[in-house]
């Protein structure tokens, strides 16, 4: 991998793991409010980085930099995973 292209990893992933900590927590009172910021960190990164995001049902798959990840639990957790299978491309474990 290039270090341009894993630099750039590297700094797509503390960006979105970053706005996954600032989301509201995951409680029946805040559902609303968690879902318009998830889909505003999808709005994000589809208009900056060129992502793309599906969903059927409860399921959610996206699609960033050449890595794919989903998740049948919420968008959230596919844009953990997306950032889990960043980690294994540039060579990194659960941190950074």
């Amino acid at each position: 991998m290039r270090s341009d292209t894993r630099l750039e990893l590297i700094q797509l992933i503390e960006l979105i793991e970053s706005r996954l900590e600032q989301l509201p927590t995951l409680k029946v009172e805040n559902m609303s409010e968690r879902r318009l910021a998830i889909r505003d960190l999808q709005d994000f990164l589809i208009e900056t980085e060129g992502a793309r995001f599906g969903e059927i049902g409860t399921s959610t798959a996206m699609t960033l930099a050449g890595l794919r990840s989903s998740s049948t639990i919420d968008p959230a957790m596919a844009l953990k995973n997306w950032c889990f299978a960043a980690r294994r491309r540039v060579g990194f474990g659960a941190g950074l």
